[in-house]
């Protein structure tokens, strides 16, 4: 789920209605078919195109946009990278990159180690 808390609304008066009319909703087969072929790790697209929608609105009321089209979609990159991201946190791909340090006995001392070859340890 890419955001609960934001349901997008087309824009209820005139002026705003038509600029998405006309600016936004023409790049949205081009916009779905890149986040099917860049994210495929994406299972909802609906849902993070509806949220860029939301978000894209909410800039367009605080002032004009100059290019609709690159806000859409770096909006929608950013989206499909956070939920790829939180998926990854949620569920790791490889948990055995995890692991619990262990005395020679067997019992467990409570560190955590990385696997150095994961890239985990990268920019610290």
């Amino acid at each position: 789920e890419i955001a609960a808390c934001s349901v997008f609304m087309p824009p209820s008066d005139p002026e705003s209605s038509r600029w998405f009319a006309e600016e936004v909703l023409p790049h949205e087969p081009k916009l779905r078919a890149w986040l099917r072929g860049r994210f495929p790790g994406v299972t909802d697209t609906d849902d993070l195109v509806q949220e860029a929608y939301a978000r894209l609105m909410q800039a367009y009321a605080t002032g004009p946009i100059a290019c609709p089209r690159a806000f859409l979609f770096v909006t929608a990159r950013n989206l499909a990278l956070n939920y790829l991201r939180h998926r990854r946190i949620e569920r790791p791909e490889d948990p055995e990159k995890f692991s619990i340090c262990q005395r020679s006995n067997g019992e467990r001392n409570g560190r955590i180690t990385v696997d150095p070859g994961s890239g985990l340890n990268q920019g610290f």
